[in-house]
């Protein structure tokens, strides 16, 4: 990371969400402004290994990153913030979707608390693109008592059904306030913790792509043409 992200548990739980799919090859990131997502804007944009665009309307973005999609190896990240803003992505999702195409869509989201009490601006996100996504994982709010490294995984692992079928993906991200810069201390070792999880290279979870897979097949094949040969 270029920038230490680190002000708040929200700040903090961006930054490694961002970091892990960066280190799965995900560096290309459509924001849709907002507040509620903006933790994960600032990790992006602060990401030293991945690159912003930004647009007003939702649903234009979204056919933009959808574009992206369609170059070889590229795995564009798709972000709002909460309510019916995510609503606006699903055209786009349905067209990735059908078309065999790899996306990212993190979505950010209140508390469980604010949702099951029907605040302002807020619906039930968490299965609003399911039908049109191979995976979809909805985080817990940002904890102290959740280790980094399963964090971590939980990512990898949304990447990778991403690559495997072809697929977007849904990561739906509750987030607490504040969401802003404000400084809240946090645990030390917890802090320290997370911090030596971004310095790790790779991702948590190494992906297994096609060519990787016929190189394996090749191998084998050519072990058993030798053994064939020789015994």
């Amino acid at each position: 990371m270029s920038f230490p992200q680190y002000q708040n548990l929200s700040r903090l739980w961006a930054s490694l969400i961002v970091d892990e799919l960066a280190k799965n090859g995900v560096s290309d990131y459509y924001c849709a402004p907002g507040m509620r997502n903006a933790p994960i804007l600032a990790a992006a944009y602060h990401h030293d290994k991945t690159k912003t665009f930004s647009f007003v309307d939702e649903r234009a973005l979204s056919f933009r990153a959808l574009g992206n999609s369609k170059y070889p190896s590229n795995i564009p990240a798709l972000t709002c913030t909460s309510g019916t803003a995510v609503a606006n992505f699903l055209p786009s999702v349905i067209e990735a979707y059908r078309s065999g195409l790899p996306m990212i869509v993190l979505t950010a989201d209140r508390p469980i608390e604010l949702v099951k009490i029907d605040a302002n601006q807020t619906i039930d996100q968490t299965g609003i693109l399911k039908d049109f996504c191979c995976h979809t994982l909805n985080l817990d709010a940002p904890s102290q008592t959740l280790a980094p490294s399963r964090l971590r995984a939980l990512i990898s692992s949304a990447v990778g059904k991403a690559i495997m079928h072809s697929r977007p993906v849904h990561i739906n991200i509750p987030l607490r306030e504040p969401l802003d810069a404000t400084l809240v201390e946090l645990n030390k070792s917890f802090l320290e913790v997370h911090l030596n999880h971004l310095k790790i290279k790779g991702p948590r979870i190494s992906q297994c792509n096609f060519s990787t897979i016929k190189e394996m097949m090749d191998s084998l094949i050519l072990l058993r043409i030798q053994r064939d040969l020789f015994w």
